[in-house]
């Protein structure tokens, strides 16, 4: 009985999880000319889960699309831009949602990304939705502190599922993202 009632509570907490990585729009911060934009698109261009990379020079941003089936990895995405000579100034997911209800603190883990929800209160997605995603490297260092001092997570600061995370295996990958 007891297996069942756990079982139960873990449904309702998680439910069926209704949302698809889409895109990621990341602004590049330190560009200072076409040759420096060229260098962060073939940087993403080459990654394996990247299927096309539309930048745009005036804004200093690139929207990446991804090859379907394949796991993404967030934090290669900022690699590649770090590895280019720049940072990332912000990172935007845009996920397709299908009436998926969200909350302060919910987890929810899909297409093995683990995203621990922050300051949205209760909502529910649905259709193509951009959530921001608030870790450090995805963020300037300023707002990363205000972030830190805000969200009083251990999994905020190192960037890891821990005991406060009912998704995710231990040590695994979360990003906290807001609305």
């Amino acid at each position: 009985m007891k297996q069942i009632l756990i079982l139960l509570a873990l449904f309702t907490t998680f439910g069926a999880v209704r949302a698809e990585l889409l895109s990621v729009t990341l602004r590049a911060d330190g560009l200072t000319c076409s040759m420096c934009s060229l260098s962060v698109h073939k940087a993403l261009a080459r990654l394996d889960f990247v299927a096309e990379v539309q930048p745009n020079i005036a804004d200093t941003t690139f929207t990446v699309k991804f090859r379907p089936g394949q796991p993404v990895s967030l934090d290669r995405v900022a690699a590649a831009v770090r590895d280019a000579g720049f940072s990332v100034g912000q990172l935007r997911l845009t996920f397709q949602f299908d009436h998926q209800q969200v909350r302060d603190d919910l987890h929810l883990a899909s297409g093995g990304l683990v995203l621990h929800f922050v300051s949205t209160g209760p909502r529910i997605l649905d259709g193509p939705v951009e959530l921001r995603l608030v870790d450090r490297g995805f963020v300037p260092d300023a707002e990363q502190k205000r972030w830190e001092s805000a969200i009083r997570h251990a999994c905020y600061r190192s960037g890891t599922v821990g005991e406060c995370c009912p998704a995710g295996a231990p040590g695994q990958r979360v990003y906290h993202v807001t609305l």
